[in-house]
């Protein structure tokens, strides 16, 4: 008989029994078997761990390890080759590694991921649990993907293992009969918080170095698209616009703008200020990089607009064209340097315009009163 979920003219998917895996006793843990009989049930590893946890008693021992080898296969089969696994003893708890190739379009890439259960009395070791397969799945999300990175992907997912094997026995110590004195509680939980401190420094460094080194590339490919948009400005503006618009002085605005914003982006990834959102794709990042020149080149013109119209301060426009030229690169490198510094002048700029409108506006009150009095 078909069911709704069967294609038309597709057989349906046979019902297995613990038989066909080897087991023909008593069924004792039906909830393990009806993962396994069920063709269409992902396995977990909490199921594994589960069986694995059957298996110390005695009574349940053979039908446990045979229930734990097929949930095993069946959980190869689906999330990849096992690289290494960990369990605890005294806990409902364990941790592994699994590694797959999979297909990404025409290529094929190495997956990794960490699989981790913890059922434990101590919420600090819980929630270092959880942290483990947050810092595990960034790691994936930085590097899976792109063959020149599985090495870092490797190094950072085994760090993590690493990790999760010092929580889990911690765990099992804690859970010991008698448990451990206050002092060597405290000396556990601290132990594992400082390992996974030292392993989220280290994955998140490598991971925003990454970063970094994505969003400099589209910054540098922006750098280029914005020297061909100010070539293409400045033409213009010597055609069409010489009459009212230095040319030079504008195109020195403009370039020196992009050119601080570079700088002002290299800067920041050699302080390691520059901290990125890793979970963008990569051309996201590249796309956000290739901006921040063009950016900068705006700042510089509207620097540049601000100090020859005197909004910023005193006119350039009269001095000499070789100190405009000079000044407007100045001023276009900080611009572009530095948003805030940009941001600030334009603030600057725009209380003066209101300073003088609200002048002037005051002074022509004043003007007509005295011509009233005088009357």
């Amino acid at each position: 008989m078909r069911t709704a979920d069967t294609p038309a003219g597709a057989q349906p998917a046979t019902r297995l029994s613990p038989a066909d895996f080897g087991y023909t006793g008593a069924v004792q843990l039906p909830d393990l078997w009806d993962q396994l009989t069920e063709p269409h049930t992902a396995v977990t590893f909490a199921m594994i761990v589960r069986a694995r946890q059957h298996t110390r008693d005695p009574d349940l021992r053979a039908e446990a390890r045979l229930a734990e080898r097929a949930l095993r296969a069946k959980f190869v089969e689906r999330e990849g080759v096992i690289q290494s696994a960990s369990f605890a003893e005294r806990v409902i708890g364990g941790c592994a590694l699994t590694e797959r190739t999979e297909r990404a379009g025409r290529r094929e890439v190495i997956a990794r991921r960490l699989h981790t259960v913890l059922n434990s009395a101590a919420p600090d070791l819980v929630a270092l649990e959880a942290k483990c397969g947050t810092l595990a799945e960034n790691a994936v999300t930085a590097y899976c993907g792109r063959p020149t990175l599985l090495r870092q992907l490797r190094t950072s997912t085994d760090s993590v293992f690493s990790v999760m094997t010092r929580v889990l026995r911690a765990a099992n110590e804690l859970a010991a009969d008698p448990p451990p004195d206050r002092p060597r509680r405290a000396e556990l939980l601290k132990i594992a918080a400082d390992e996974y401190a030292h392993a989220h420094k280290q994955i998140n460094a490598g991971i925003q170095r990454e970063a970094r080194f994505t969003y400099f590339q589209g910054t540098l490919l922006g750098a280029v698209a914005t020297i061909a948009v100010c070539a293409l400005v400045g033409f213009v503006s010597f055609r069409w616009w010489g009459a009212t618009v230095s040319t030079p002085a504008f195109l020195a605005s403009t370039l020196f703008g992009g050119i601080g914003a570079v700088t002002s982006v290299f800067q920041r990834m050699s302080t390691g200020r520059l901290v990125l959102d890793f979970t963008a794709s990569r051309w996201q990042m590249i796309t956000l990089g290739s901006v921040r020149p063009f950016a900068g080149a705006v700042f510089g013109a509207i620097v540049h607009f601000g100090l020859v119209g005197g909004v910023l301060g005193a006119s350039i426009s009269d001095a000499e064209a070789s100190a405009v030229v000079g000044f407007s690169a100045v001023t276009g490198f900080a611009a572009g340097f530095s948003e805030r510094l940009a941001t600030d002048m334009i603030e600057r700029a725009g209380k003066l315009v209101v300073g003088d409108a609200a002048s002037t506006a005051e002074e022509d009150r004043a003007a007509e009163h005295t011509d009233r009095s005088q009357r």
